[in-house]
């Protein structure tokens, strides 16, 4: 059994580790290579090196982190608690240390917009603010008018100015089961979910883009409108086919609002239905009509999504 308590090289670190038992000794230059027991100190400059350190903390069962007053320098400070939240993930080591990384936020990254409710087959909707039914009543939305025409509960995984990336991990991680009608909602590539320093979620568009200053000091405008994003489009498209053949789903891909550029990545899709700039391309003739706020689709074209989209799955189901 090996306890090692590490932190700077300085008297503090070793009154601790004799308090904690007194027999508890230095591993240094003169010592290292050496099989160690018991309890003992060190820290990374009282070592060759990093490697060394390393080292000691693998033969370790305990480690005990006595964080300094007063480090040597940063650099050693940094590199100490960067080697502690390392040997941290290792489940067969007791790692005691005031500073470990927290998973304090992993409800945020890991939320689920709505979850199964009873056991047989439903409609689960993903997509952007047109899926959810943004400027429309509940009962207009074409997700509520399919879920009426199909006799199934809803499930919407839809948020306001979702990306597709997040569309498909909503779907991907909900419990879809055989037979559920999956509807996904295909909006614009021009959007990315960016994950904020306040472990919030920002949904970014091409629109709000100068609206989030800390997203646009780390990237730039033109990404939203590169092959990247095109790409990651993609392949969280072909993700949800595949995941949805696997386990028996009904799939329908209904391009909401993806460009031309990127709805020939699924033209010849049985599930892909194209909805997007028959009624014009400019804003105001964009859609048949408008909902309460101006700027999304009214009731008419949500009519319209929901009768081409009944169409497709029933063309499907032969």
């Amino acid at each position: 059994m090996l306890t090692v308590f590490i932190g700077n090289n300085d008297i503090e670190l070793s009154t601790i580790a004799k308090q904690h038992t007194e027999s508890a000794y230095l591993i240094d230059h003169s010592n290292y290579t050496q099989q160690h027991s018991g309890t003992c100190y060190t820290s990374i400059a009282d070592l060759p090196g990093l490697a060394e350190f390393a080292s000691i903390l693998r033969q370790a069962d305990e480690i005990i982190y006595y964080p300094s007053k007063k480090w040597t320098s940063d650099e050693l400070k940094d590199w100490t608690e960067y080697y502690i939240n390392v040997f941290a993930l290792d489940k067969g080591k007791k790692v005691i240390a005031e500073n470990l990384l927290e998973v304090d936020d992993l409800d945020t990254i890991l939320t689920l917009n709505s979850k199964r409710k009873n056991s047989g087959p439903g409609l689960w909707v993903s997509g952007c603010s047109i899926s959810i039914g943004a400027g429309v009543k509940p009962n207009e939305s074409y997700a509520d008018l399919l879920a009426s025409k199909l006799n199934l509960p809803l499930y919407m995984l839809g948020y306001d100015g979702a990306s597709i990336s997040y569309s498909a991990d909503q779907l991907l991680r909900s419990d879809i089961q055989k037979d559920d009608v999956v509807i996904f909602g295909i909006t614009s590539e021009h959007r990315m979910t960016f994950y904020s320093d306040e472990s919030s979620l920002l949904h970014i568009n091409i629109r709000t883009y100068k609206k989030y200053s800390e997203f646009n000091k780390i990237i730039n405008f033109e990404f939203l409108d590169s092959k990247t994003m095109i790409y990651s489009s993609v392949i969280s498209v072909y993700q949800v086919i595949n995941f949805c053949k696997k386990i028996g789903a009904k799939l329908i891909l209904a391009g909401l609002l993806p460009s031309p550029t990127l709805a020939r990545y699924f033209k010849n899709l049985p599930e892909y239905i194209h909805l997007h700039n028959y009624y014009g391309i400019e804003i105001q003739n964009l859609f048949k009509d408008f909902g309460d706020d101006g700027e999304h689709p009214g009731p008419e074209m949500h009519k319209w999504y929901a009768t081409k989209i009944l169409e497709k799955i029933r063309e499907n189901d032969g």
